[in-house]
């Protein structure tokens, strides 16, 4: 464990000196879905770092909106499975926290703490959808036999540690019958 720490330490050490010699500037690139710890201390630290000087995707841009909320140190990924596109914690195993993406484009979602929604995180769409009261899971856009309702993600019957809140549907969120 120490000899880990030491080759952290040195390369720590050594990214710091490079950054020290340069004359005019210094480029990293670096995919932000998989950003080093000494990368994200730079960034956060708010040292004078130009991250807008190439093109990149919506997701690059803003990797520090899609945190895992649940261990709070990985970043949630797309990911694609047999039930289709989905966002997972960069830190699986550890962590098995996974989301799902923007219904309408495709994007991660953003939590937005203040009024307990998701709220996508491409301007342009700006879909929203509200995260669960109890545990504060996200909720899936469900149809019943009274129409549209929003229920906890982590509903299961007869499970009894599960979440079964529900909530009704905005008039705006509802889907659209196609008969």
């Amino acid at each position: 464990m120490a000899q880990i720490q030491s080759v952290i330490y040195y390369a720590r050490l050594q990214l710091i000196v490079a950054l020290a010699r340069a004359k005019h500037r210094v480029y990293l690139l670096v995919d932000m879905m998989d950003a080093s710890e000494f990368v994200t201390e730079f960034i956060k630290a708010k040292y004078p770092v130009e991250t807008n000087e190439f093109d990149v995707s919506l997701i690059q841009k803003e990797a520090e909106k899609i945190t895992c909320h649940q261990c709070g140190s990985g970043v949630l990924r797309p990911k694609a499975g047999q039930y289709g596109k989905f966002m997972s914690c960069s830190l699986y195993p550890r962590c098995k926290h996974k989301e799902t993406p923007c219904t309408k484009c495709g994007s991660p979602m953003a939590h937005d703490a203040t009024n307990s929604y998701q709220v996508c995180i491409d301007v342009s769409c700006s879909d929203k959808r509200p995260l669960c009261q109890n545990c504060g899971s996200e909720m899936k856009l469900r149809q019943g036999k009274y129409g549209a309702f929003w229920g906890c993600s982590t509903y299961r019957k007869n499970y009894e540690s599960n979440c079964s809140y529900k909530k009704n549907c905005e008039p705006s969120s509802s889907p659209k019958n196609n008969h």
